[in-house]
C-alpha cells in the first residue's frame, strides 16, 4: 500500500492538498521450461509455464503459442503438449514457444514471456552394400 500525495499551490501562495492510498501490485514473474532442442519428427514435447501467477479458471489462465499460433487457449493447468511435426512450425531451425498471462478479469494481459526452441533436421543414412 502507498499513499499518492497531490498538492496544488496557486499563486500567492495558496495551497490545497489531498492524498489516497493505493494498490501497487508487483508484475509478475513469467518463464517457460521445456526441451530447448527437438527433432523435426518429436511429438509430446512438454512445455510448462514457471511464473508466480496461480492459474485458475475463474482468475487467471494462459494462451500458448508457437510462433504466432496459438496452440492452446484458457490453460489453467500450466503446461502445453507441442507436435513438432504440425505445420507452420514443422520446419528446421528456430522457433519461439510464448505463453500469455491473462486475467479473466477484464481480460487483460498481465505479462508474456517465450523460449526459442531448435528445431534439428533428422540424419541422413546411407546404406550401401559391402562389395
Amino acid at each position: 500500500m502507498a499513499t499518492l500525495l497531490v498538492t496544488d499551490t496557486r499563486q500567492g501562495g495558496c495551497a490545497l492538498s489531498n492524498s489516497i492510498k493505493i494498490m501497487v501490485n508487483k508484475k509478475n514473474s513469467c518463464g517457460v521450461r521445456g526441451p530447448e532442442a527437438v527433432c523435426i519428427s518429436d511429438t509430446n514435447k512438454e512445455y510448462t509455464y514457471t511464473g508466480d501467477a496461480e492459474l485458475s479458471k475463474n482468475l487467471v489462465y494462459l494462451d500458448w503459442y508457437v510462433d504466432s499460433t496459438k496452440v492452446s487457449s484458457k490453460d489453467t493447468a500450466g503446461k502445453v503438449i507441442v507436435n513438432w511435426t504440425q505445420s507452420p512450425y514443422s520446419t528446421v531451425g528456430t522457433h519461439a514457444v510464448k505463453v500469455e498471462v491473462h486475467s479473466q478479469k477484464g481480460n487483460q494481459k498481465l505479462s508474456e514471456c517465450s523460449m526459442n526452441v531448435e528445431v534439428l533436421p533428422l540424419p541422413s543414412t546411407q546404406i550401401s552394400a559391402a562389395g
